[in-house]
């Protein structure tokens, strides 16, 4: 039998929920990121450069201790969706999605249909890929399809106008876990490119997140520093985007160079 997904246990309960984004190809990276407890890895696949085996090499680092392998892109076609589902990732994060009818492409493409009229996709079917065990999950082949679509987590990221327009509509479909918004998108889109503080923005995207939690319960937000988590936890959000491993590593290093430079700054007095 196939493990049930620990993060998506914590979404039912209503507990908080904590991601990295990945950007490192090798595995063990983002092995050492799931040793130290994160819940969700968020392979990085827009802003980084990932094969479909780094792909699977990584999920399979990362569902090996129980965390989640999160697939971060732009696509949101069914069909090539449902290709990386078989990887064996717990889940996509699309982003740039245009509005509810490609988040309903984006459900099609990650869960499988079911019998009966319950709700479910049209993801294409395949039996021995490492998603499904390599068709050793032990079970039968409609509790294999219920399986998935009960774990398996879908995330969208509201950054286009469109998709704000549309919003009512996206957070109505309930087979999307998580709908997040891209102020530094939604800037641009806006016509105010790396000014995500104009108060247009600031005032765009406050609405958005206050419609996303109203409707869902759910919405993410970054806390820059550790002492940041329990802020961005008491302002509402569940899901607290940790940041980029490649940044939190610089910007530890930097921190630690400060007071290597500091003493060398002090021998010259």
């Amino acid at each position: 039998m196939l493990p049930e997904s620990r993060v998506k246990q914590k979404l039912r309960n209503g507990e908080a929920v904590s991601l990295v984004f990945l950007q490192s190809t090798d595995p063990k990276t983002a092995e050492a990121i799931a040793y130290a407890g994160v819940d969700m890895i968020v392979i990085d696949d827009e802003h980084s450069s990932f094969t479909t085996e780094q792909i699977t090499n990584t999920a399979r680092a990362i569902t090996s201790l129980g965390k989640a392998a999160i697939l971060r892109t732009t696509i949101d076609d069914s069909n090539r969706l449902a290709h990386l589902m078989d990887t064996g990732i717990s889940g996509v994060f699309v982003t740039m999605i245009k509005d509810s009818k490609a988040c309903q492409q984006v459900i099609d493409g990650v869960k499988f249909a079911l019998p009966n009229g319950e709700p479910g996709g049209k993801r294409g079917v395949c039996f021995n890929s490492r998603a499904a065990a390599y068709g050793m999950h032990g079970m039968s082949k409609e509790d294999y399809f219920r399986w998935n679509n009960r774990n398996s987590i879908i995330m969208v990221d509201v950054e286009r106008p469109s998709a704000i327009e549309d919003l009512d509509n996206i957070c109505a479909l309930d087979q999307i876990d998580v709908v997040h918004t891209g102020m530094w998108d939604l800037a641009s889109a806006y016509g105010h490119p790396g000014h995500a503080e104009d108060p247009e923005i600031v005032e765009l995207n406050n609405a958005a997140i206050k419609k996303i939690i109203d409707k869902t319960g759910w919405c993410c937000a970054y806390a820059e520093y550790p002492e940041s988590v329990p802020g961005v936890i008491q302002r509402g959000f569940k899901m607290v985007n940790l940041g980029n491993e490649d940044e939190i590593l610089a910007r530890y290093f930097r921190e630690c160079q400060k007071h290597v430079d500091e003493y060398n700054e002090s021998l010259k007095g």
